[in-house]
């Protein structure tokens, strides 16, 4: 099918006048063989983009062609890119119009299902690179989220990078949620029930930091990954603590320095020692100049809404750096009985439910109000908080609503900024 863009322009005043150009526009069309669909002309004030999805190329040329005499204008005519682009559909060389009732259509063009599905398909692709793109918010500064910081890769050989765009703009693309492993901490761990998990770790490959994980990023057109290493020695004693996390961060600050345009790392801290902790994330930022902290959503058992872990919380808020929590093996949540069989519903469902549960003690016991200024990213979409606060609402309405009493908030506002 056809249709001149610029007769959409025309005042409705001047309707006749554009169905004449239609008219004759078509009539030429005809004499070249094209069969034109006659509904075309009770279609004047539709919407365009309903249509412009059937359109072809082929067709769209012609048209151009004879637009000038049509017009009358010498200086000739051209369609906007944009028109251009929507003509996704071009009509394969001698592909006829097939006549079907009033309607003639192009056996070639997608049916309007089809169309709305691949457009709903592309609605999700938008909202994948948007999550993407504005975790970039959560390091503000430094130049990350700046339009300028540079593109090119670091010294590994890579396929060229998928770029992401959004309404037409080139968007850079931040994974917060990028597990890591520091192989130099095996050596600290050998000998230790941690010993067997990090040599799994690293065994898994997309968690190793190398050349392939760039050549993975290229192509997911991931820009910047935020590095985290899942904590396993929250049941360590303080000194095999302390050398942990020395290496770990230490590794993850060097890897990341020679890298600065696709890397910045997320700290460790030793939490079962919270002093401790405070000290370790202090240096972290301040001397290896790590963008943030990574933590488990509970410490053996143990709810971080604790006052014995205020230290961190207040190291945490004064530094003013983002915390990554993403959950850990939990008791009730991750660890449950009921989620043992298929579907692996230990992290499946365990593992958003243990972000919930750790956000909703930070809220109902107050670190939120002693700490405001902390900004937490909770893994996996924040959980089921984030759709079922209004039921975190409801409670304070209920009874007494003793829960809620000493909240500066309701529940729900504490997500809001």
């Amino acid at each position: 099918m056809i249709i001149v863009r610029n007769t959409f322009r025309l005042k409705f005043g001047k309707a006749r006048e554009a169905v004449a150009i239609l008219k004759e526009g078509m009539a030429i069309q005809k004499r070249a063989g094209v069969d034109v669909p006659q509904r075309l002309l009770t279609d004047l004030t539709g919407t365009f983009y309903t249509i412009v999805s059937e359109l072809t190329l082929p067709n769209l040329a012609a048209l151009e062609a004879t637009m000038p005499r049509i017009m009358g204008n010498d200086s000739g005519l051209r369609f906007s890119g944009r028109l251009r682009r929507r003509c996704r559909y071009p009509l394969p060389r001698g592909a006829p119009m097939v006549s079907s009732g009033a309607r003639a259509y192009n056996p070639a063009i997608p049916s309007r299902r089809q169309v709305k599905e691949e457009a709903m398909q592309d609605r999700r692709d938008f909202l994948k690179h948007v999550a993407g793109a504005t975790a970039a918010a959560f390091f503000g500064g430094r130049g990350l989220v700046n339009a300028g910081f540079p593109s090119a890769q670091s010294g590994a050989a890579a396929p060229r990078r998928r770029e992401v765009f959004v309404g037409g703009r080139r968007v850079r693309t931040v994974d917060v949620h990028a597990h890591c492993v520091i192989p130099e901490v095996l050596e600290v761990v050998r000998g230790s029930k941690m010993a067997p998990v990090v040599e799994a770790l690293l065994a898994s490959k997309p968690q190793v930091l190398g050349p392939e994980r760039l050549r993975s990023m290229n192509e997911q057109g991931v820009d910047v990954e935020a590095l985290s290493v899942n904590a396993i020695w929250y049941a360590a004693d303080r000194a095999m603590a302390r050398d942990i996390v020395s290496v770990q961060n230490e590794k993850l600050a060097a890897w990341c320095a020679a890298h600065p345009d696709r890397f910045v790392g997320l700290a460790s801290v030793a939490l079962q020692h919270p002093d401790l902790a405070a000290d370790q994330l202090d240096a972290a930022v301040r001397k290896l100049g790590l963008r943030g902290v990574a933590i488990g959503g509970s410490v053996e058992g143990e709810e971080l809404s604790s006052r014995r872990f205020d230290p961190f919380w207040a190291k945490v808020e004064e530094l003013g750096i983002l915390v990554f929590m993403h959950p850990q093996p939990a008791p009730g949540t991750t660890l449950n009985a009921r989620l043992q069989g298929k579907g692996v519903l230990a992290n499946t469902v365990g593992n958003p439910l243990e972000t919930t549960v750790f956000l909703s003690h930070l809220i109902f016991e107050g670190t939120l109000d002693r700490f405001p200024g902390l900004k937490i990213c909770g893994a996996h979409g924040g959980g089921y908080l984030a759709s079922y606060s209004g039921r975190s609402d409801a409670l304070c309405g209920r009874s007494t609503g003793e829960d809620c009493r000493n909240l500066k908030k309701r529940p729900s506002e504490y997500f809001k900024k």
